[in-house]
């Protein structure tokens, strides 16, 4: 909810934002963030509207968000013709701040000399602005020659001082004259103010990031911007979805020959007890910094609930604490074995599992990503890259894996889209084994996304993986409420030193308590310096029930049968001597699991019968295991026989063998004479 005070009537009103801002002709705000959808609904109702974005991060940081391509894509996308029109006469004007991180939220209101300045908490999103969370903004009103507005328009005009334009006014006026070449440019050609460049270029000279480097030199057009717009700048209607696919292939052309070993890596110093981040040690990183803020990752794990068709906020809270803890999972491992626990117990790998289109691959590269100001992401087949002339080779890319696992690196290594039998091969089950047995000391631990297959790697390493299954599918774009790259705006970098910081300090001093917490839950001291920093998480985790231990055996049992009932249907029938349970066949389970391993997933009164070349399952406790109808995957078939067909021809077959088989055969009736 979002409350509103009244400093005039001293006295909180029922009000709403729309309803405080109807009537001016003029808005200025200074926000963390904005919601582009609602600069269209803005510039319905105002003559002038002026945006400033309070960018928090480093000039490095600033330059890749001004030259990130998908971000831009999609920010144009949501605006509406009448919106990109007015960035022409410059009635709209969008600005970013990248001399001092600015957090405040203020919006300045303007009509005939009178004013209306509200101030709070509330970013300029639909999240904020429609109740969502639970924000509080003031309101002030009068004339504009009160002390109080002269203030607050000298803090607008010092804060614009240290602005850059977001969308370059000034490449705009072109487009009408010239359409082809200025709209094929558009978003690469940006103005990056010299000052800001030289600040960022030791970042730059350091991570060598290709996306950066591709746009400075090169000024390459991307393929994909005619689907975004038309030569006039107006925008064109196309499929989101198509639009996102054509960024990301341009996107991983530019990052094709990508270097991870370039990537700043993190160290532990025993000297000084203490971990260094790239050049600087980890103390210093957060000395006198105000502490960091959680609200974008409350709204990160909401968004795997609201934005999708099932609640997946348990398994994205698991990754998150995991993948905080990661620099430490060496440090856990090392008290299991004082302690004569068993080490395979804490996992050296975490898996995120899912079809496409379900949110694995943004949770690693959108998000993950901007939590560890990693720069880019690889995936595996960007390490298949050979040096000049020789061929690609998984084989680089599992040496290099390896290579940097046995490192005395401490921050994850995060590769996306490994192939589906990476941890179901012979070679993958091994290295699993080794990088859980062998290392000692610090080390690194792996983070990985492939399809849901490699859920199903064997039961003996689940002890070693941490198996994340992302499998719901979004809602439409419309009936979603959070945006992707309004959550990255609203991560903040600083939140895991903090939390490496107070954890490392808590691992040093534990009791003969905090062992048996850790012997039920490795993740347990985590989640408790998680809450300690971030108090208004630890509300929304008990609320919602993140406290325990992520179920990963159940859920991923679930995923097996769910993936065997929706991909192997043909191979389904119902029992024709019950109707209320149906048979699976043996040819359902051959691709990556057997049979045998199957029932052990089964909850208890699910399995009826196992004999022969099949199971005989009870089809309403099967449905409420899975969470779906099995009727309606054989009514969704898209075949031309469909999947209950099939069953049905089957289950005809079948009904004669079955007769047969309770006859006694010659030979038993002739010996019974």
């Amino acid at each position: 909810m979002i409350r509103y005070y009244n400093t005039d009537e001293e006295r909180f009103i029922e009000t709403t934002f729309e309803d405080e801002i109807r009537g001016y002709d003029s808005f200025r705000a200074i926000t963390y963030v904005t919601s582009f959808e609602i600069i269209n609904d803005l510039m319905a109702s105002f003559e002038k509207v002026q945006i400033i974005h309070g960018f928090p991060g480093t000039s490095f940081q600033l330059i890749n968000h001004l030259l990130d391509i998908l971000k831009r894509v999609e920010d144009i996308r949501l605006l509406t013709p009448e919106t990109f029109n007015a960035l022409f006469d410059e009635r709209l004007e969008i600005f970013l701040a990248h001399s001092i991180p600015i957090h405040h939220k203020t919006y300045i209101l303007e009509k005939n000399n009178h004013y209306k300045i509200l101030s709070g908490s509330a970013n300029l999103t639909i999240s904020a602005l429609q109740g969502r969370n639970h924000e509080m903004l003031f309101i002030w009103t009068g004339h504009t020659s009160d002390p109080f507005y002269q203030q607050m328009d000298q803090m607008w005009s010092e804060i614009k001082k240290d602005t850059i334009d977001y969308i370059d006014p000034s490449s705009l006026d072109s487009v009408l004259n010239n359409p082809e070449e200025v709209i094929e440019s558009f978003i690469t050609d940006v103005t990056v103010p010299q000052t800001l460049v030289q600040e960022a270029k030791p970042e730059i000279e350091k991570h060598h990031s290709q996306k950066v480097d591709t746009v400075f030199e090169e000024k390459a057009a991307p393929s994909f911007l005619p689907l975004v717009l038309t030569k006039t700048g107006r925008r064109k209607k196309t499929k989101v979805e198509e639009i996102r696919k054509q960024v990301h292939l341009a996107v991983d052309e530019r990052l094709s020959s990508y270097d991870v070993s370039k990537q700043s890596p993190w160290q532990f110093d025993f000297d000084v007890h203490d971990f260094i981040i790239g050049e600087d040690y980890l103390q210093d990183l957060v000395r006198d910094e105000e502490l960091p803020s959680a609200e974008g990752i409350i709204d990160m794990i909401e968004s795997y609930d609201q934005n999708k068709f099932s609640d997946e906020r348990h398994q994205v809270f698991t990754g998150i604490v995991y993948l905080l803890t990661s620099p430490l999972i060496w440090k856990i491992r090392e008290i299991y074995t004082e302690h004569h626990l068993p080490k395979e117990d804490v996992p050296v790998v975490m898996n995120i599992v899912g079809d496409g289109q379900t949110g694995k691959t943004t949770l690693v590269r959108e998000y993950f990503s901007t939590l560890y100001d990693y720069p880019s992401l690889p995936t595996f087949s960007m390490l298949k890259n050979a040096p000049k002339g020789k061929k690609t080779s998984s084989r680089i890319a599992n040496d290099y894996i390896d290579g940097y696992l046995h490192s005395d690196w401490v921050n994850p290594l995060i590769i996306d889209e490994v192939p589906n039998n990476f941890f179901t091969t012979t070679s993958g089950e091994n290295n699993v084994k080794s990088w859980s047995n062998d290392r000692t000391g610090i080390f690194p631990i792996l983070i990985t996304t492939l399809n849901i297959s490699g859920a199903l790697a064997k039961p003996q390493l689940l002890r070693r993986i941490l198996m994340i299954p992302i499998d719901s599918k979004y809602r439409e774009s419309k009936d979603q409420p959070f945006d992707v790259y309004q959550l990255m705006n609203n991560l903040d970098p600083l939140f895991p030193l903090f939390f490496l910081d107070m954890l490392a300090k808590r691992l040093d001093r534990i009791s003969l308590d905090d062992i048996e917490r850790l012997k039920a839950d490795y993740l347990a001291l985590s989640k408790e310096v998680l809450f300690t920093l971030s108090p208004e998480l630890k509300t929304y985790a008990t609320e919602n029930g993140f406290l325990t231990n992520y179920d990963i055996v159940n859920h991923r049992g679930k995923t097996l049968w769910a993936m065997t009932l929706m991909s192997k249907a043909d191979h389904i029938c119902i029992n024709p001597k019950n109707e209320n349970e149906v048979i699976v066949y043996e040819s359902a389970f051959k691709t990556h699991h057997d049979r045998t391993e199957a029932k052990t997933f089964l909850p208890g009164g699910v399995l009826v019968q196992s004999g022969g070349n099949s199971l005989t399952l009870n089809s309403e406790l099967l449905e409420q295991f899975v969470g779906f109808s099995i009727q309606t995957v054989w009514d969704n078939q898209s075949a031309s026989r469909t999947g209950k067909q099939i069953a049905d021809a089957m289950a005809k077959q079948l009904t004669p063998l079955l007769e047969n088989k309770k006859k006694p055969s010659r030979l038993k009736a002739w010996w019974k004479k």
